[in-house]
């Protein structure tokens, strides 16, 4: 069975192509890309460098000897080419089966990876960390309450608990439960919390508006959904968007929730989880302060 790719729309619920072949032995690589460093790139240079080199050799060298030699070698390459051709052609191919799809919440399509870590909300809680007042306003809007124990270096158990403070154009949306989480995570999934705060708090079947609060406030140029319309696409695409699609579409609703777990992790003061975070975030750009200042700028007149 192969999955070739996913379907390019999320709203499809006909399932992905099935993909069969005859033969028994076929033969499947899987190619991993690592991250580049210093060293591989020498090396990959090194080695470019000595083919062209040894390229330049071979080509002076065969002007150098007699004509049949050179005009040999043309030949072989020519009969390798057609010989490889013949050979591909021969090897049985796969083809899709008609009328059958697999569901996609029936197969694994592999290592999810979350999207890049939320820079604003990041920084708008170190800017927030000395200000008791703000952090008092966003405990009231989240009520969060974060235990965390590290496992390994980079894995990390937590137990967390909070009430809502989705934000959408209408006010702040807030389940009529509060959620209690538990479960391990690594460091790297931790400075972005989108993905993992979400799938809890978004399945939820009753919810409270807050109609009128927090309308206006500065993300920069983003769009806030409505909720309805935050309902509608959870609903529709719960099953059919791994990690980095939650993280995309739910990282400005859940900024204010996203900003208090932030401030949680810093109360702990751990130094190797402050460490990874700040890590994380080293790749702060102008307009993402610039963002986050506006942010805590609303924050301090706001009245709650």
């Amino acid at each position: 069975m192969v999955i070739s790719a996913k379907n390019s729309d999320s709203m499809d619920t006909t399932g992905s192509t099935f993909v069969t072949c005859p033969s028994p032995h076929r033969i499947l690589e899987a190619v991993y890309i690592k991250p580049s460093i210093s060293l591989n790139r020498c090396l990959a240079s090194f080695v470019t460098f000595s083919l062209i080199l040894a390229f330049v050799a071979h080509y002076l060298g065969l002007r150098a000897i007699t004509w049949w030699a050179s005009i040999g070698e043309l030949g072989i390459c020519i009969l390798a080419a057609f010989a490889r051709s013949v050979s591909n052609d021969m090897q049985p191919r796969f083809s899709p089966e008609k009328g059958v799809k697999i569901d996609k919440q029936c197969c694994s399509t592999g290592v999810i990876h979350t999207q890049t870590a939320h820079r604003v909300a990041y920084q708008t809680a170190r800017l927030c960390q000395n200000d008791p007042r703000i952090c008092a306003l966003l405990t009231e809007i989240t009520d969060m309450h974060l235990h965390l124990t590290r496992k390994a270096p980079d894995t990390y158990s937590l137990l967390l608990s909070f009430s809502g403070g989705i934000l959408v154009t209408e006010g702040l949306a807030s389940p009529a439960t509060s959620m209690l989480l538990s479960f391990q995570s690594t460091l790297s999934s931790l400075a972005a919390p989108t993905s993992l705060l979400g799938r809890a708090i978004m399945r939820q079947p009753q919810w409270r508006l807050q109609a009128g609060v927090a309308k206006g406030i500065p993300l920069g140029n983003v769009y806030v959904f409505a909720m309805q319309s935050v309902l509608d696409w959870w609903t529709l695409s719960e099953d059919r968007n791994d990690m980095d699609g939650l993280q995309r579409n739910f990282q400005w609703p859940l900024f204010l929730v996203n900003v208090t777990f932030f401030l949680r992790c810093f109360e702990l003061e751990d130094g190797r989880l402050m460490q990874g975070l700040e890590e994380a975030h080293e790749a702060v750009g102008n307009e993402d302060l610039k963002v986050a200042g506006e942010v805590v700028e609303f924050l301090r007149g706001w009245k709650f």
